[in-house]
């Protein structure tokens, strides 16, 4: 029998992995890569983008006291699209995180994945809180969100599709 993790760090962790699981395609010869590249925070107000930051474990054990148990999760742009050579800014992004009511949860502790082919994305950083990723291919990648106040941790995928340059 397995015994489910108890600690906020334990099941990070298991959030992590389940990430990385078959997030994107992979072309013939290239090399899909993934990794956590933010901790955080989903909006703050129903129209606020997502407080990011280049941290590890600076969330403290406990982070989800105080708050409900969250249990939907909505990204806007729940997609995007991409030109070969066009640059996203990841934080633009609004998590809106709701409890089993309906009601919206403000600043639900998250953490921030990404998945690509080295071939269609690449991914900037000032090793703080400014993070991009850039089209380079046509292809697709993926920009994750756990959010973990709940028993099973919320996962928002928000689909990156690289199209031909114009």
């Amino acid at each position: 029998m397995c015994k489910a993790p108890n600690s906020w760090l334990q099941r990070t962790v298991i959030v992590a992995l389940v990430l990385c699981e078959g997030a994107c395609p992979q072309r013939a010869g290239s090399e899909v890569v993934g990794f956590t590249y933010a901790e955080g925070y989903s909006s703050a107000a129903l129209d606020e983008p997502i407080d990011l930051g280049f941290r590890a474990f600076s969330l403290g054990s406990r982070p989800c006291d105080g708050l409900p148990v969250t249990h939907q999760a909505t990204a806007e742009p729940s997609r995007l699209e991409l030109r070969v050579g066009e640059r996203y800014f990841l934080p633009n992004i609004v998590l809106r995180v709701y409890d089993a009511a309906g009601q919206f949860v403000p600043r639900a502790p998250l953490f921030a994945h990404l998945t690509y082919d080295r071939d269609v994305l690449t991914f900037e950083s000032d090793n703080d809180r400014n993070f991009w990723v850039i089209g380079h291919a046509e292809g697709s990648g993926v920009a994750n969100f756990a959010v973990d106040c709940a028993e099973t941790p919320l996962l928002v995928k928000v689909p990156i599709t690289v199209l031909p340059d114009r």
